[in-house]
């Protein structure tokens, strides 16, 4: 790859942000997790997972060791990217319906 693309994902410390960030941090591009939960955001830093995710205990710090995956807590701390992923939480009903 010539140039790494940059990706901005906001959302990005929840269930959907978070792999997808990984994902494409390990395809090679930069990748900025945007998150206005700061515990999210702190936990992400750390390489700890803030939830659950298979395999992700493990890839997370393999991500952020390569330099391209970083967590910031808000729009104003987001840097200029190429392109803007906007991951949004979908409540679900006791039955895991949309909501």
């Amino acid at each position: 790859m010539a140039t790494e693309p940059s990706i901005a994902i906001v959302g990005g410390c929840g269930h959907v942000g978070l792999p997808l960030g990984i994902a494409f941090t390990r395809a090679g591009a930069r990748v900025t997790l945007v998150d206005t939960d700061g515990e999210r955001v702190a936990a992400v830093r750390a390489g700890k997972m803030p939830f659950l995710e298979r395999g992700a205990d493990r890839a997370l710090p393999e991500a952020l060791a390569t330099g391209r995956l970083t967590a910031v807590p808000s729009l104003a701390a987001m840097p200029e990217t190429e392109f803007v992923i906007v991951a949004i939480g979908t409540p679900v009903d006791e039955f895991l319906d949309p909501a």
